[in-house]
């Protein structure tokens, strides 16, 4: 394959991080071998300071056990996996220094020599191997467990500095998994043993920054690790991040000098904050999307005519307009225009009351139908989007009746459906990840997702299951591109688990002084292995 050529080339030539970063998104994940190179030095730097953030809440530092997306600000601080990404999803150096595909169904590693966990433990093939049984065993209850056992079945030591998976099924997305610090960030052998009782609190990685502080609801801090392989990194002494569940304080905060950095913004925030001349103010387009997601097992959208008659009633460009003052691009299909599948060509459901009300007598129901919509409280904008949809299905005959509950709910609720079954959920998908495998596994095949008790489409179509597999199995880039359009075509039609609505977009605010910081594509992760602060 071209892409094999490709790589063998690059493994026998010294190439600069520039070149290495333009073939990894030059060929996506569809490769079959990387090598890896050291990071570059920026200019100038200048060394020690504290930044100061806010998010609206912490629960832990157990990267294959995340109880919120916030927990990632820490981890992805903290803990390394065996590729790392840049600000762009391009895949770039970490805790391994090459790979290689020998056979479709196994993956070979090389680590990179003279890294210490924080704790002093060496890392090494049995430290990766440790990791690996932690999420392969069966009676492990970690949430990120499923992303694993649907990559590998089992890990092998080759030596001190090399270590095989054996996969199942074949796949390239596999890759992504298997040396990401969101599924597999590796953890300290050690504490792992030692800090049983609280290692959610106090976890032990290779990153740049070790865990200082957890003051519960209030803030959490980490700090410089001296001993970091990259030697020279990271430049600042310490970030501390306090709880601030209220955007309105942390804006003020941010505008008050109080904070550094504000990581997530609302749509209504930006105008106001970009005239402040001592604050930046970045938007990137993400590759999760806000979407109404749709349960198959029982209810109204076991019936497709009524899915598609939803999806007729809902104005997504209003939304877009309205709810995210035009910032967030209307949702067409899966995948966004930053990914290497995207396709441009496809096109979801317009607004159409006329043919929405033909589809609800085609589903038997031409007087409408009511469903129940599960939300969390954390994102104003949930909320907006929930009561503008509303507005528009009840012009259609159809009625939504809101849930509201605490967002650390909502999965237990979806779970077990309770006295009254929420038939819908508000969400955010798919960001953490640039391969459109895992973008679109959690919804697409009721055999996997990384939390089982928020999988939607319960409804097997064994036709779709089949696509899915062969567009995991091959590793060209192209044949996995064309074969995706495929699968994204017919759920999209079938709204076969979610109406998508927009494409989410990161929103942050930071003061001038705050360099060397890259806004990530995922609305999540926010790295300052590079950053500092100017004097």
């Amino acid at each position: 394959m071209e892409e094999q050529n490709y790589w063998v080339d690059i493994s026998r030539r010294r190439l600069s991080r520039r070149q290495v970063l333009k073939g990894a998104a030059r060929v996506g994940l569809g490769v079959v071998g990387i090598s890896i190179l050291g990071c570059a030095v920026p200019v100038t730097t200048t060394t020690g300071g504290t930044l100061r953030m806010a998010q609206k809440s912490m629960t832990g530092q157990d990267p294959p056990n995340p109880m919120s997306g916030y927990d990632k600000y820490q981890t992805i601080n903290m803990y390394q996996g065996l590729l790392s990404q840049d600000a762009k999803g391009n895949l770039v150096p970490a805790l391994a220094l090459s790979y290689e595909v020998p056979e479709p169904t196994v993956v070979v590693w090389k680590l990179r020599k003279g890294v210490k966990f924080h704790d002093g433990t060496d890392f090494n093939a049995q430290a990766v191997k440790v990791n690996a049984d932690r999420l392969l065993n069966p009676e492990s209850k970690m949430r990120r467990r499923s992303r694993l056992t649907t990559s590998a079945k089992s890990a092998d030591v080759i030596d001190d500095y090399t270590v095989k998976y054996n996969l199942v099924p074949p796949g390239a997305a596999s890759i992504f998994s298997l040396a990401s610090v969101v599924d597999l960030g590796m953890v300290s052998p050690t504490a792992m043993k030692e800090n049983k009782n609280d290692f959610r609190q106090r976890g032990v990685g290779t990153g740049p920054f070790e865990f200082h502080e957890w003051v519960l609801d209030n803030r959490v801090a980490i700090k410089k690790f001296v001993n970091y392989w990259d030697k020279g990194r990271p430049y600042l002494d310490q970030v501390i991040s306090r709880v601030v569940p209220d955007q309105t304080v942390a804006n003020t905060m941010l505008k008050a000098g109080e904070l550094d950095l504000l990581p997530e913004l609302e749509p209504k925030d930006v105008a106001v904050l970009k005239t402040d001349p001592n604050l930046e103010v970045q938007l990137a387009v993400a590759t999760s999307r806000m979407e109404l997601m749709l349960d198959h097992r029982e209810g109204p959208f076991k019936n497709k005519a009524l899915r598609q008659a939803l999806a007729y009633a809902i104005d997504k460009e209003s939304i877009a307009k309205g709810v995210f003052m035009g910032q967030n691009p209307v949702a067409q299909g899966f995948f966004a225009p930053s990914l290497w599948v995207h396709n441009p060509n496809i096109r979801g459901y317009p607004y159409d009351l006329a043919k929405a009300k033909e589809k609800l007598k085609e589903g038997g129901a031409p007087d409408g139908f009511s469903f129940t919509v599960i939300l969390g409280t954390e994102r104003a904008t949930d909320m907006m989007m929930a009561e503008a949809m509303k507005e528009m299905l009840a012009k259609a005959g159809i009625k939504l009746e809101l849930m509201v509950v605490e967002q650390a709910q909502v999965s237990s609720f979806w779970s077990t459906k309770g006295k009254v079954p929420p038939h819908a959920r508000i969400s955010e998908s798919g960001s953490g990840t640039i391969d459109p495998h895992q973008i679109m596994e959690s919804n697409m095949h009721p055999a996997w997702g990384s939390q089982p008790q928020a999988r939607i489409a319960e409804a097997s179509d064994k036709a779709l299951e089949a696509m899915l597999v062969k567009a995991n199995a091959t590793y060209d880039r192209e044949e996995r591109k064309k074969l995706y359009w495929e699968i994204e075509k017919k759920v999209v039609e079938d709204v076969y688990s979610a109406l998508e609505i927009v494409f989410s977009v990161g929103r942050v605010a930071y003061r001038k002084k705050l360099k060397g910081f890259v806004p990530s594509f995922d609305v999540d992760v926010t790295y300052f292995g590079d950053a500092w602060l100017q004097k």
